[in-house]
């Protein structure tokens, strides 16, 4: 299209949406109408816009200021006086402000611009990062355009808005935006509405294959019936799952959406999942459910980012969390989020000051300590009452911005109980409660047998309110109790009909803590992402197996600066300023690995000829593992699926893919809080039901 030509169809379009304005209904409250009409022009990665809008909020001296991204040119505006670029000390990164003296309301506004990069081969970093903060992206594989980069007029930075969007799309293309609507029509557009209100607007766009089922849809590069209906199937039980547990779901639809780039983004009824993300086996059961799951949280229920990011926390919880628990490894999930606080020194961040994951010390503080926040909530308040709670804050606040604030009314209002002390204690803080146990013993009385002792809180903060789980085991069972305290040091003392064998407070993990070094066995995931790690290579290994071993340690170190090679009859000892991966079996070193592995205890998980095991060393100097197969072909495998596999402490593949047959972490044989009165006797802990039904 010629530019002259270009020009009369803004003109033209802006006329008939000028007319069309007067239909328009009037916004209530603060929320902004917008009637969106846009074409896409790929080609050229050009965007057209018209857009007809209602401010929520009455001009102030009838003027507004609104924000486009700056690659974007007014061309044509109804209902207005006159408008003008202006500088605000700190204008929105990648837009640019105008201000707008209004004749009436409604208003038309046309512009028109060029998206994102040239290349089309772009990623999620370059998207996030790369554009400048531009939110967009619009090449011949697809769009996307998201509210962060003012492809449409933005008012405020937190205004909630409804729209009706027409798209006008090239052939073979779909659209796809939040609510209810169609993505191609017999005209050739897209067309979606919300009338609730949202905090943006997302419009995505590309050449997809569309399947659907109930409230279920998928969107696939190429059509593959079998994994559409994977994930159809997947969609309906998770909605039906949460609907009963939370609340009505609250959009039309929900959507998987096969992205451009390797990605796992959640929008309001939809996900972005690329094509290796979506395929990979364990997503459908782990990811997928936390991204329908964001619609309750996050993407309905909006997050007041003033009092922190509370969404991620409690999607974590309700999605990745539970369901590990109703499959029966909820104890396992607690543990991590407290080891993964340990280990990468979550300490200095508080959930009131959590906005987004950027490091695994923010990811370890805004979902795992803020995940177990929620368990410990559900802890105080028993399963029923802690469900009811999610009832309420979900129906009161839908389409709003809240906070912790508005969750502890919620939570206080079917509970009855103050929880102020309680929300005041883990939300600003940042810090966590260490604890120890000292002085037990034990002593016969007129009615069987009591302990006593002293339970210490040792951070350097002020004591925590918590709400302890003590299990006593005896010859014929065991005994719980819970222990409510907030004070530095309380005194502990437990009856019971016969003698106990073994002491353990919260053994099941139940309250957020740091724990102490003797609690954090070695996992893999630290001799993994050390800043210097070293290969110690087999020089005798036979040949076929070398090779392989070099490539390994070649792949490895293509993907990090930090790592170096060296042959074992070179390497002279492991030192705690870097990380040690041993390779092979016959490695010279192999002596010294058996012997740190039986002094701890442990040793080699069973494994048959052809498998492949990685272990993690106990080490008093830095992190050390040890890789060994006889299978060759086995390692460059390896060296691509090691990595996602970090949190454990033993691993071992089969075949030359490899597939992972077996995994595990070394048992805690040591801790501040357990106390054994007769030797070998073991923890008897009784199974508790799920949250989520099986």
């Amino acid at each position: 299209m010629s530019n002259s030509l270009f020009r009369l169809f803004i003109a033209l379009l802006c006329i008939a949406s000028s007319l069309f304005a007067t239909r328009v209904a009037v916004a209530k409250g603060d929320v902004t109408r917008h009637s969106l009409r846009v074409a896409l022009l790929p080609d050229s990665r050009t965007i057209q816009v018209t857009d007809t809008l209602v401010p929520g909020k009455p001009p102030a001296n009838g003027t507004i200021e609104f924000a486009l991204g700056s690659s974007l040119h007014p061309m044509q505006i109804e209902g207005v006086a006159c408008v003008e670029p202006i500088a605000l000390g700190a204008p929105r990164l990648g837009r640019q402000i105008y201000q707008a003296r209004l004749d009436n309301t409604p208003i038309t506004l046309c512009f028109d611009g060029q998206i994102g990069h040239e290349e089309s081969n772009f990623s999620a970093d370059m998207l996030r990062g790369g554009l400048g903060g531009n939110d967009a992206v619009l090449t011949q594989d697809g769009a996307y355009l998201g509210p962060d980069s003012g492809w449409y007029p933005v008012l405020a930075d937190d205004e909630r808005v409804t729209f009706d969007l027409d798209v006008q799309l090239p052939d073979g293309w779909l659209a796809v935006s939040q609510g209810r609507g169609s993505a191609r029509d017999a005209d050739g557009h897209g067309r979606w509405q919300e009338s609730e209100p949202q905090v943006g607007i997302h419009l995505v766009a590309g050449p997809w294959t569309l399947s659907h089922e109930g409230r279920a849809e998928v969107y696939l590069r190429d059509a593959d019936t079998a994994l559409a209906q994977r994930y159809l199937a997947a969609t309906q039980d998770y909605l039906d799952l949460y609907e009963r547990l939370i609340g009505p779901y609250p959009y039309a639809k929900f959507a998987l959406i096969e992205n451009i780039w390797e990605s796992g983004w959640g929008m309001p009824s939809f996900t972005l999942l690329g094509s290796q993300v979506l395929r990979l086996p364990f997503i459908l059961h782990t990811s997928y459910p936390h991204e329908i799951l964001h619609n309750w949280w996050g993407n309905s229920v909006y997050v007041d980012y003033a009092q922190g990011n509370w969404s991620e926390g409690l999607t974590t919880y309700l999605a990745d969390y539970a369901l590990a628990e109703r499959a029966g490894s909820g104890l396992s999930k607690r543990r991590d989020a407290l080891t993964a606080y340990a280990r990468y020194q979550g300490e200095g961040l508080a959930l009131a000051n959590f906005i987004g994951r950027h490091d695994r010390s923010s990811q370890a503080v805004g979902y795992g300590k803020s995940f177990m926040f929620f368990h410990m909530l559900r802890q105080r308040l028993g399963d029923r009452v802690f469900i009811d709670g999610l009832r309420r804050f979900y129906t009161e606040y839908r389409f709003q911005r809240v906070g912790y604030r508005e969750m502890r009314a919620a939570f206080e209002g079917v509970s009855g109980q103050d929880l102020g002390a309680f929300f005041a204690a883990w939300i600003p803080r940042s810090d966590a409660p260490s604890l120890a146990l000292s002085d037990v013993t034990v002593g016969q009385t007129v009615d069987g047998f009591q302990i006593s002792g002293t339970l210490t809180q040792t951070q350097s903060g002020a004591p925590y309110p918590l709400h302890l789980p003590v299990v006593v085991t005896t010859e014929t069972g065991a005994h719980e109790f819970v222990i409510d305290t907030d004070e530095r040091t309380t005194t502990v003392n437990l009856a019971l009909p016969e003698a106990p064998s073994r002491l353990a407070v919260d053994p099941r993990n139940d309250v957020f803590r740091k724990l102490d070094d003797t609690e954090i066995p070695p996992a893999l995931g630290e001799a993994m992402h050390a800043e210097h790690i070293v290969l110690v290579l087999p020089r005798k290994a036979e040949p076929a197996l070398l090779h392989g071993y070099q490539d390994f340690a070649r792949r490895w170190a293509e993907s990090s600066s930090g790592i170096e090679t060296v042959w074992d009859d070179e390497f002279q000892a492991a030192s705690r300023e870097q990380a040690v991966w041993y390779l092979g079996r016959d490695n010279r070193h192999r002596c010294e690995l058996d012997n740190a592995l039986e002094a701890a205890g442990l040793s080699v998980p069973g494994h048959e000829p052809g498998d492949s095991v990685a272990l993690a060393i106990p080490s008093e100097q830095g992190p050390q593992a040890w890789l060994f197969t006889d299978n060759p072909q086995a390692l460059a495998g390896l060296a691509r699926k090691l990595p996602h596999y970090g949190r454990y402490a033993w691993l071992r593949f089969q075949g030359d893919a490899p597939t992972n047959i077996g995994k595990g972490d070394w048992p805690v044989t040591q801790s501040p809080l357990q106390h054994v009165f007769k030797a070998g006797a073991q923890l008897n802990l009784t199974p508790r039901p799920p949250l989520l039904p099986r």
